[in-house]
């Protein structure tokens, strides 16, 4: 299978701005994106299309289509929403950049991201950083948002 570096996008789609789609350059259509689908035996949560029987993530082809070439790294959703691949919100970033760009994890257990409840007191946590541990959740969240600046997380991370 070729790789995706060495593919043209760009004789294959154009990029529709507008609506933030791809246009398949052969029907002048918008390109059919599977969603729930698997990439490399991974379950991705990201919107995929086909191309002469490979399979590739939309916002990457849509990279590839706005700027000419593969990305190399990771391409990250600015608003966290994997189905909205405008090309102004995608930013390539690394895996550290992307870390600081989530969504509340699932586990959470107190609703505030970095921030739990364990042994009589709320601790904070902001990836491998640990902020304390404090009497009340309002502190902790304080500390918490403190250390997001510091780290340079987004302001809305974990929401």
């Amino acid at each position: 299978m070729t790789h995706p570096k060495h593919i043209n996008f760009q004789a294959h789609f154009t990029y529709d701005a507008e609506l933030g789609v791809l246009i398949r350059g052969t029907t002048g259509k918008p390109v059919y994106v599977y969603y729930k689908t698997r990439i490399d035996k991974r379950s991705r949560p990201y919107g995929v299309i086909k191309l002469d029987g490979a399979k590739y993530a939309v916002h990457r082809v849509v990279w590839a289509v706005v700027n000419g070439e593969w990305p190399e790294s990771i391409i990250d959703h600015i608003n966290r929403d994997t189905t909205d691949n405008r090309i102004e919100n995608l930013r390539i970033v690394t895996p550290l950049g992307n870390s600081k760009n989530k969504s509340r994890a699932r586990n959470n257990t107190s609703g505030i991201n970095g921030v739990d409840y364990s042994n009589g007191g709320w601790r904070v946590r902001v990836g491998p950083v640990f902020g304390g541990r404090y009497d009340t959740l309002e502190l902790a969240i304080k500390v918490r948002d403190l250390l997001y600046r510091e780290l340079g997380y987004m302001g809305d991370h974990g929401e």
